[in-house]
């Protein structure tokens, strides 16, 4: 179970990392990875953030619940870390500042968008393996 959750939350950083830099919705990670020296280990950071995600998922067994549709579970689970995010952005002024920048709308939307890339993909690969 735990190995599981931490292949498919590794695969789908990658996903999410790749699609999130493209669009620039990484958002508060954004800040996250800024604090490493180089942009490498920036998204070393949140690989291993993602896959230990991923190892949440599996552990607290989020894959069981709303049904049978892998994609609904993952997007469900990406949408809950989001808010998560918001709410650390919320109470951090350094990730506020980052989450919340101007156009905000926009902002938020990427983001979300980035984390529901993520979870889906999660949900989707964790099935699959």
């Amino acid at each position: 179970m735990s190995q599981k959750g931490l292949v498919a939350g590794f695969l789908a950083s990658i996903i999410g990392l790749i699609f999130g830099q493209a669009v620039g919705g990484l958002g508060i990670w954004n800040a996250v990875a800024e604090a490493a020296k180089t942009p490498a280990g920036g998204w070393l950071v949140l690989l291993v953030i993602g896959t230990a995600l991923g190892y949440v998922y599996s552990y607290f067994g989020f894959d069981k619940l709303f049904g049978k549709e892998a994609l609904v579970k993952g997007v469900a689970y990406g949408i809950l870390v989001w808010i998560v995010t918001l709410i650390l952005a919320a109470i951090f002024p350094t990730l506020g500042q980052v989450a919340f920048a101007d156009p905000i709308r926009a902002n938020l939307f990427l983001q979300a968008l980035t984390h529901l890339v993520w979870g889906a993909s999660l949900g989707l690969i964790y099935q699959s393996r």
